[in-house]
């Protein structure tokens, strides 16, 4: 697997592809579950590495993936100003934004949302805004 650090509206996450190099595929936006989650599944009192194990795991199958941190966690911290402030409309709007700026990737030919807990929710809500997937193929 390859990684390399992706940033967009002030989101930041890792994108990761297959070692192989291959010119052009599907992508999988990982999008974590409730509470202090990280890009990768690590909290203040969980330390497993779940997504990056995912995208790993994705990587092998020859499948691109994005994992990145929610808005208020992580390198993503300062996209929220006061905890009260954010609304779940907040996350689902993230991971539209993160979805098509997949799809603007030229080594991605479609995307698909994959959700732990709250993020399964939010990828169910993705496609319903109207807006996720405007490009996709």
């Amino acid at each position: 697997m390859v990684e390399e650090p992706w940033s967009v509206a002030g989101l930041h996450g890792t994108y990761a592809r297959p070692a192989s190099g291959a010119e052009r595929g599907p992508a999988v936006l990982i999008i974590a579950g409730s509470g202090p989650t990280d890009r990768n599944g690590n909290g203040p009192a969980l330390s497993t590495d779940t997504y990056r194990k995912l995208a790993e795991g994705l990587a092998t199958a020859g499948i691109a993936s994005l994992r990145y941190d929610k808005r208020g966690i992580g390198e993503s911290r300062a996209k929220v100003a006061k905890e009260e402030d954010v609304v779940f409309e907040n996350f689902v709007a993230d991971a539209v934004t993160a979805a098509n700026d997949l799809l603007q990737r030229k080594d991605v030919s479609s995307v698909l949302l994959a959700g732990h807990s709250e993020g399964a929710i939010v990828a169910l809500r993705c496609g319903r805004t109207g807006e996720a997937f405007a490009l996709l193929e």
